[in-house]
């Protein structure tokens, strides 16, 4: 692992490099910046630097061990690069906004793995423009998002939950395909189906986002389709048709770019995680219908807050539960689930899914109580405001 070169920019910005010797670090100033700080300032951050080195080695160590030497090496490497993101046309603006943005960005390519219009550029996208309605032309997000919305195989009339919607991404996908029986004539809106989502954030700061993409991407004529809340809902009864569970988690390419996120890095974290999660979906299964699907969402790489969660609801959930495999044009299958990472995947993802379908009514068993009980979870800790 290049320890100079990663966290030379990323972490301690010119003040000083790290570099590694037969198992030590020592660290070397390397800069006028450095150099003209007090000795106590010098000692801090060699000190933070110290720290970081030996988090990225622990961090560097508990990944190998998931994916093996060769493929963690080539993956960190990935997670390092900006995001990649798509522009996802909004059908909802004017067909003259869409054709003004397909001519004047330069370089366009269509994502051709999706089926709603998707474009990528080499060049950096432009602000969205709203159209004479005041409705944005398009959003960018990472193209593995929208696979995950495909997964939940939805139907015009469905009634839809997406329990951790912010920012609000993927709620805006789940409406271009909710309501695509739309017919779009001189800004009128004929509408000839039912379907409904429920978009829910419990952390009302994110919710104020969600709430900001639905005004600015959706006409006021369509937003009796969508309810917006800020609540940390409970599941009893089945209401939904779908849940997405778009569950916090390590967020790990997130991490990588956001040092001072990274320094609080612990193993102990997917432990943490994982039962905040186990927690979540365990709710959440009993809001689905008899027959209907929740895709379990993450946009990390570790497979105790993905496919071992997963395992554990299937094995534990009184809900009868069956996992819907299926394969996808990219990513790659795990035990249970499949997933999207960067360094096999032209640079989308991380993202990680899973189908399980409702299959009965089943029957209340009290040790779903004491599982509940059993947990001590963190609350405060939530995914932080971007999009995957």
């Amino acid at each position: 692992m290049n320890f100079r070169r990663f966290w030379g920019s990323r972490l301690i910005k010119s003040f000083c490099s790290a570099k590694t010797l037969n198992n030590s670090t020592q660290l070397q100033p390397d800069s006028e910046k450095f150099n003209s700080l007090s000795k106590n300032k010098k000692k801090l951050v060699l000190k933070n630097s110290l720290h970081h080195s030996i988090t990225l080695s622990k961090f560097s160590s508990f990944y190998s061990t998931q994916y093996g030497q060769d493929r963690w090496q080539n993956l960190f490497k990935s997670l390092q690069n900006p995001t990649r993101y798509c522009a996802l046309i909004n059908k909802f603006t004017s067909p003259k906004h869409i054709q003004s943005f397909l001519s004047t960005t330069p370089n366009l390519e269509q994502v051709s793995f999706l089926d709603l219009p998707c474009y990528v550029s080499s060049e950096r996208f432009k602000q969205p423009e709203k159209d004479e309605n005041g409705i944005l032309n398009y959003y960018l997000l990472d193209a593995a998002s929208i696979m995950v919305v495909k997964a939940l195989d939805l139907n015009v009339n469905d009634v839809i939950l997406d329990l951790c919607a912010a920012p609000g991404g993927k709620s805006l996908v789940i409406l271009q395909y909710l309501l695509s029986s739309i017919i779009h004539n001189n800004n009128d809106f004929s509408m000839n189906y039912g379907g409904f989502l429920t978009s829910n954030d419990p952390s009302p700061n994110r919710c104020r986002r969600l709430k900001q993409v639905i005004t600015d991407y959706i006409p006021p004529s369509l937003q009796h389709h969508i309810k917006i809340l800020s609540l940390d809902l409970s599941l009893s009864l089945p209401t939904y048709d779908k849940i997405l569970v778009d569950a916090p988690c390590s967020a790990e390419r997130h991490l990588l770019n956001s040092p001072n996120e990274f320094s609080k890095w612990k193993p102990s974290r997917s432990k943490i995680m994982s039962q905040k999660q186990y927690k979540m979906l365990l709710d959440a299964v009993k809001g689905i219908h008899v027959d209907g699907l929740l895709v379990y969402v993450t946009c990390s790489i570790n497979k105790f807050e993905n496919e071992e969660v997963v395992k554990k609801i299937l094995k534990n959930s009184w809900v009868p539960l069956e996992e819907v495999k299926s394969e996808w044009i990219i990513g790659e299958t795990c035990e249970k689930g499949w997933i999207i990472l960067p360094d096999k995947c032209d640079g989308w993802g991380p993202l990680y899914f899973a189908i399980l379908k409702r299959v009965g009514e089943g029957e209340f068993r009290k040790k779903e109580k004491r599982s509940f009980r059993r947990f001590n979870v963190d609350k405060n800790i939530e995914n932080d405001d971007y999009e995957e």
